[in-house]
């Protein structure tokens, strides 16, 4: 369950007061001292900045007014279910508020180290939710890092790598086995052989399943090694194998991870 007083839900950065989340009120009140906003976000770019996992619908992101009134900032996280901050508690406070559903994933960029790491594929990711006007994680990314064009391959392409106990043990990608599955998945899903993914990873050489609203990283990857069975008698796509990332590797890092999400969002 996501902690109400993790600093991983303050997400985002400042909202302007012309921000598209603005027009999407649903009611307005005073409590006490404050003046309380809220709001129900579209599906959007800035609305999806925020995420729950299906156990904690409830969770509220607070933003407070500034004191220049040129926008508002992330103050805190209101939480019904709990004995975390209320409304009544935020009404004791002078201020304007602005209360959001947390609904969605947060990316931000992320650093893979100057020297070569290990990360294995998510197990389970395929179902978490694409901001909204966004149809690749690879345009994520590129949102993301502000890039001019898309990422490319932050992994080594000619080899994968064992997890415990034969940890570090390579396997050549240009063995005839996996050359021809590789040729069976890229014409299987008319992609280039040299296509490239936004995969979720963890760090490290084992593959894992990861909870809701933790959060995980994603980096570019071809598209073979983000669906590849190894060994080939595997019957999950991604896993019992690593990879190497490339020096000074660059990716995102998601928090409010949702790979079960409501379909109601």
């Amino acid at each position: 369950m996501i902690d109400p007083n993790s600093n991983d839900l303050i997400l985002g950065s400042q909202l302007s007061r012309h921000s598209d989340l603005l027009p999407h009120l649903v009611r307005s009140e005073r409590q006490g001292q404050a003046v309380i906003h809220h709001l129900n976000p579209p599906i959007s770019p800035e609305g999806q900045l925020y995420t729950l996992s299906p156990e904690n619908q409830d969770l509220k992101i607070v933003f407070r007014a500034m004191s220049d009134g040129s926008g508002f900032y992330p103050y805190d996280v209101y939480n019904p279910q709990s004995n975390s901050m209320s409304l009544d508690t935020l009404g004791a406070t002078t201020g304007e508020y602005i209360v959001v559903p947390l609904r969605s994933t947060s990316a931000t960029p992320y650093g893979f180290g100057s020297q070569q790491g290990f990360v294995a594929n998510v197990i389970g990711s395929k179902d978490d939710p694409k901001p909204y006007n966004y149809t690749s994680w690879m345009q994520v990314i590129k949102a993301v890092l502000h890039l001019k064009d898309y990422p490319t391959c932050q992994v080594d392409t000619t080899s994968i790598f064992l997890p415990p106990p034969k940890a570090r043990v390579s396997v050549s990608i240009e063995t005839p086995a996996i050359q021809q599955q590789i040729h069976k998945i890229c014409t299987r899903d008319g992609r280039s052989e040299n296509s490239l993914d936004g995969g979720h990873v963890v760090l490290g050489l084992v593959n894992q399943e990861v909870k809701a609203g933790n959060p995980v990283y994603m980096l570019a990857i071809p598209h073979c090694l983000n669906v590849l069975r190894y060994p080939i008698t595997e019957t999950d796509w991604g896993t019992k194998f690593a990879m190497q990332t490339i020096p000074n590797a660059v990716g995102v890092k998601l928090s409010g991870y949702n790979p079960n999400p409501d379909p109601r969002s």
